[in-house]
């Protein structure tokens, strides 16, 4: 009776250890479940945090602190306990940047700092850590408890992970504004530049109309200012022209025109082009023998260079002198563009082949809408090319465009040999 006595003893100790086990572990999937649904059912980084710290409150009874990681890296408190102490602590945010870059826990009940009264885990996400989570609990003694780690760690996780889905719906969200933004902008840029096509083509015709009558029709003011409406409404007509091609290019429907053709007439009609805007601008061609044929739409690229030009006309002063130079590289074909102007501005180096944006130096007055660069951007890539921009270490600004030569061209037969071949 008393062997049976102890063994029931000893199985009914067990059985309320596991008992109690059964009930820890009920609380801690129903505190975990309500976090997780809790977290699930607001959006936004504040009310999240919020949220999260009052949970974490009632779990683990003892004050919160959340701090969030900004894009610098810097971890800036985004919430905390109305009653937390050492909020500007500089050993705390030491130590909560400690854990934010080592991705371990640190604090009270810890090796790292165990003098410490906090417990600090890391907020780790699937893709980065995005911030630190301290409790003051009321019982220094509760964290000496692995499980009790293990819990906080584990509610740590949940909350990663539901800042980092706020963050992709909210850069979905942009995405998607963007992209209904520029849908909606392409569609008033091709409506407009379409009205506004014939009437600037007629008021053209008619000013260059008036300006060939004879001489004693108008006087020398009045000439001139047919001449101001001539050449205005040219280039506005140029404008209206980029903006219709970037939304042909934009609108994913272009089909290139590919043939061989030389390189050096697609310049020499680029240029001839801009024959009255280069009459101040010098320059300097360099086109070496032997560059291979280019398989490319002809009027596309010569509408890269003609862009090139005017940019290094526009944006340079009268009398500067424009560079352009060929050469191949492998199985590609280098052609610089460059000019001996200003330059560009620090940091703008890639942003100018960004949509509207126009360069240049801070009090230049600018002539165009941005869309020059950007159109030769998105030609070049129809081509399987590239293009970038550098200033000079000898002054001024240069373009570099890239375009592949990989495939060869046709062979042409002699005229001794297409005669030898018999009828």
């Amino acid at each position: 009776m008393l062997i049976i006595g102890l063994l029931i003893s000893g199985l009914t100790v067990r059985l309320r250890e596991q008992l109690r086990a059964a009930e820890q572990l009920g609380q801690r999937t129903a505190a975990l479940f309500h976090l997780t649904r809790q977290l699930s059912q607001v959006a936004g980084l504040d009310f999240l945090l919020s949220i999260a710290g009052k949970q974490l409150e009632q779990i683990f009874r003892g004050q919160v602190i959340i701090y969030y990681r900004q894009p610098s890296g810097e971890l800036e408190v985004r919430y905390r306990h109305k009653d937390f102490p050492w909020v500007q602590d500089e050993k705390l945010q030491s130590l909560a940047r400690w854990v934010a870059e080592r991705n371990q826990p640190a604090g009270l009940g810890t090796d790292i700092v165990p003098s410490a009264n906090v417990f600090l885990v890391p907020l780790v996400g699937s893709q980065r850590t995005v911030g630190v989570v301290g409790i003051l609990p009321a019982d220094s003694q509760q964290f000496a408890d692995p499980e009790q780690q293990q819990l906080l760690e584990t509610c740590a996780s949940l909350i990663a992970l539901a800042l980092e889905r706020d963050q992709s719906a909210l850069e979905a969200y942009e995405a998607q504004r963007q992209i209904e933004s520029e849908q909606i902008r392409n569609a008033l840029l091709n409506s407009l530049s379409h009205d506004l096509r014939t009437p600037l083509s007629a008021i053209s015709c008619a000013a260059l109309r008036l300006l060939e009558l004879p001489s004693p029709s108008f006087s020398e003011t009045q000439r001139e200012l047919l001449q101001t409406i001539a050449d205005e409404s040219t280039h506005l007509a140029r404008l209206v022209d980029k903006l219709l091609e970037m939304s042909r290019l934009v609108s994913g429907k272009v089909q290139l025109n590919l043939q061989w053709h030389v390189l050096e007439e697609i310049i020499g009609s680029a240029c001839q082009r801009l024959k009255s805007e280069l009459a101040q601008h010098p320059l300097h061609v360099e086109l070496p023998r032997g560059l291979p044929l280019l398989y490319v739409d002809g009027l596309l690229l010569e509408q890269v260079f003609f862009n090139l030009l005017e940019n290094a006309v526009r944006h340079t002063p009268p009398g500067s002198q424009i560079f352009l130079s060929a050469r191949q590289v492998n199985r590609h074909v280098e052609i610089r563009v460059a000019d001996n102007g200003p330059g560009l501005p620090a940091g703008a180096e890639t942003r100018i082949f960004e949509k509207f944006f126009r360069g240049g130096s801070p009090g230049q007055s600018h002539r165009g809408v941005g869309l020059g660069l950007a159109i030769c951007q998105t030609i070049l890539r129809l081509h399987g090319g590239e293009i970038y921009a550098r200033n000079r270490p000898e002054g001024g600004a240069e373009f570099v465009v890239r375009l592949p030569c990989e495939q060869q061209p046709p062979a042409v037969p002699l005229d001794e040999e297409a005669s030898s071949v018999p009828a």
